[in-house]
């Protein structure tokens, strides 16, 4: 899946440490399997760009949250819209993208509270 990922973003991603086994153990009550293999890899994956003055590598945004951002992200977004699902990323503008028990992927667009399905899973979502 992070290759997916990283050919959608032309190669321009920053891994993050992969979660421990113990919060991977605790993880998989609550995270679906698909997203649980990929923070297992790297938790929490941002767009990156190399600054043109000083070639630095930059962090741009979350693509994929950290396992941490993941909870307090999902926990808001349940609790004040009543959203049913785990939210792992957002759209830059803090609009979420979240995963349904059914695997599927959605979009909440929070000014309107209009969620639209957007990827039959992570797979697709990432191509």
């Amino acid at each position: 899946m992070i290759k997916l990922i990283s050919d959608k973003y032309n190669g321009n991603i920053i891994l993050s440490q992969p979660l421990s086994k113990e919060v991977a153990e605790q993880a998989k009550s609550y995270l679906p399997a698909e997203l649980l293999r990929i923070l297992e890899q790297s938790n929490g994956i941002e767009e990156s760009m190399v600054l043109p003055d000083t070639g630095k590598l930059e962090p741009i945004s979350w693509i994929v949250y950290s396992y941490e951002m993941i909870l307090e992200e999902s926990r808001y977004f349940q609790e004040t819209y009543l959203l049913e699902g785990v939210v792992f990323s957002d759209d830059g503008a803090g609009n979420p993208y979240y995963m349904k028990e059914n695997g599927k992927i959605y979009y909440f667009e929070a000014i309107d509270e209009e969620e639209a399905l957007v990827a039959e899973s992570l797979e697709v979502f990432w191509r």
